[in-house]
């Protein structure tokens, strides 16, 4: 878990900028970390990752807020270390649209031999998905 919470504005620029090229090895396109503290609601800290294309596990934009357990710094890190790629998206999404496309061929009364190899390839993908996030889930 991140520890270091910036104490200058100078650092917080530095740290801001640290997240973006993390973001830039997980993929996401056009990535940018903003840092708000605000007075109206008690001083509350609050910081904003963006990115195109819902480079963020499947969102736009995420928003972290201090919180009695943990600063929004440790949040938003916490965050991009879990963050899949791109290519780990693909994967899930590509095993996903295989179960919709074996429900459909069930549905639709498809010959078990054609539908054999697709389960196949699923039961590979879904471990394969399962055994590469192990480490991350556990964290």
């Amino acid at each position: 878990m991140w520890k270091f919470i910036p104490k200058t504005i100078q650092e917080a620029e530095e740290t801001l900028d640290a997240m973006e090229g993390l973001l830039i090895a997980k993929e996401v396109s056009l990535p940018d970390a903003d840092y708000i503290l605000s007075s109206n609601s008690g001083g509350r800290d609050r910081i904003s990752l963006y990115g195109s294309e819902k480079g963020l596990d499947g969102e736009s934009f995420r928003t972290f807020y201090t919180t009695e357990e943990a600063s929004c710094w440790a949040l938003a890190f916490n965050f991009i270390d879990n963050l899949p790629t791109k290519k780990e998206v693909l994967k899930r999404n590509f095993n996903k649209e295989l179960g919709y496309l074996i429900d459909l061929a069930k549905e639709t009364n498809i010959e078990e031999e054609f539908i054999a190899p697709l389960r196949t390839t699923r039961k590979a993908l879904t471990e394969n998905l399962l055994t590469h996030n192990k480490g991350k889930m556990n964290a």
